[in-house]
């Protein structure tokens, strides 16, 4: 029997994508001079900003040494987006030596105020053992706590230690219950594992409908790393539906497609 194609997301987060909404109003207009002027007197935010843009190459040469600099001195007065962005440097070695254990550091200074995506990737360095001791019971617990506020990455990851029984004991409908929400977040590795938990009716009720359904919504994202097994699971699960079936489950999917790109 095939095993549920788990594909995690190590979820770094992009740098561009990071905590911008926090401060985007009050800093989105303003000239890289302005910027750079509140940065210097003080500005945590407009320090964190700056990072953001040298770390991206938004506007400025990237220069991930420099966005580092800025991180730091935002750090220092406790903003927690620097806190996780200082984390993320040295996670992935940029503008600076890879170092796990710090990396863990500030994304635990991160975490324990509430920053969801420092969560997760504190789930992930405990689940795979980078800068702490491999430890199943600590990745669930900060996979929980963003999974909560809805991170769809923990959730992804929490199911599938619920799906195993990694951390905790084996549960289906947990699996099946994660697994949902981040797919109606359009999560396509989510889609994948709970299109494939329909097929197998584990947590759920078996309904080869709700698999295609699901797997069509994945085949949505041709450049994702489950793109391949959903097409070719797609057309397994399609050979099992009646004409009036597969009508109705391709409408379905391009209404959802639809109503989530208004």
């Amino acid at each position: 029997m095939r095993a549920i194609k788990l594909v995690w997301l190590v979820a770094i987060v992009l740098i561009s994508s990071l905590l911008y909404a926090d401060v985007k109003a009050d800093y989105e207009s303003l000239s890289l001079t302005d910027l750079t002027y509140k940065a210097n007197y003080g500005d945590a935010k407009a320090q964190n900003v700056l990072g953001i843009k040298y770390g991206s190459g938004d506007g400025v040469l990237q220069d991930y040494s420099e966005a580092l600099k800025w991180f730091q001195l935002s750090a220092d007065q406790g903003f927690t987006g620097a806190f996780f962005n200082v984390g993320l440097l040295y996670y992935c070695g940029n503008g600076v030596a890879q170092d796990y254990k710090t990396a863990g550091k500030w994304f635990l200074k991160a975490a324990e105020q509430g920053e969801p995506y420092a969560q997760c990737n504190l789930g992930i360095m405990y689940y795979y053992g980078q800068g702490f001791a491999q430890n199943y019971h600590e990745a669930v617990t900060w996979y929980r706590l963003s999974a909560d506020q809805g991170n769809a990455d923990a959730q992804v990851n929490l199911s599938k230690m619920y799906y195993v029984g990694e951390g905790v004991l084996q549960h289906y409908e947990e699996a099946a219950r994660l697994s949902r929400l981040a797919a109606e977040q359009g999560d396509s590795t989510a889609q994948c594992n709970l299109a494939l938990m329909y097929s197998k009716g584990q947590g759920v009720e078996q309904n080869d409908e709700q698999a295609y359904f699901w797997y069509l919504l994945a085949c949505t994202d041709d450049k994702s790393d489950t793109y391949d097994f959903a097409v070719k699971n797609r057309d397994i699960a399609v050979k099992k539906l009646t004409d009036t079936q597969i009508a109705k489950a391709q409408n379905e999917a391009l209404a959802w497609k639809r109503s989530d790109n208004q």
